[in-house]
């Protein structure tokens, strides 16, 4: 590999300024925070579902399922817009995007209709 080849992939794989870095390991962070949140609300459920079919019905526990996973969807989704925004920062939007679905309007060959 020449030298000039060599400073064309460094020149795509890092970022032109010290902001734009700042900016990647800011996002990157948050994400990791967000995934860490999940792991732990993931548990939290988890030990509330056994105190509950322990103890039987209880509507604090009950109450904390729920609002556990109004916030696990939440933190779900901003996941998956950092996953979104640091893969188009680093060129890589295919790896979070999913693909398309199949358009379900048309039968597929052997479907019933």
């Amino acid at each position: 590999m020449d030298a000039t080849h060599a400073e064309q992939i460094r020149n795509t794989t890092s970022f032109a300024t010290a902001e734009e870095n700042e900016h990647l390991s800011a996002l990157e962070q948050e994400k990791a925070r967000l995934e860490n949140a999940v792991k732990h609300l993931q548990r939290s459920n988890a030990e509330l579902a056994v105190a509950l079919a322990e103890r039987g019905p209880d509507a604090d526990f009950e109450q904390a399922v729920k609002e556990n996973e109004r916030v696990l969807a939440d933190y779900r989704g901003k996941i998956y817009e950092l996953a979104v925004e640091i893969a188009g920062i680093k060129g890589d939007v295919q790896s979070v995007t999913p693909p398309p679905n199949p358009e379900p309007d048309r039968p597929t060959p052997g479907q019933w209709l």
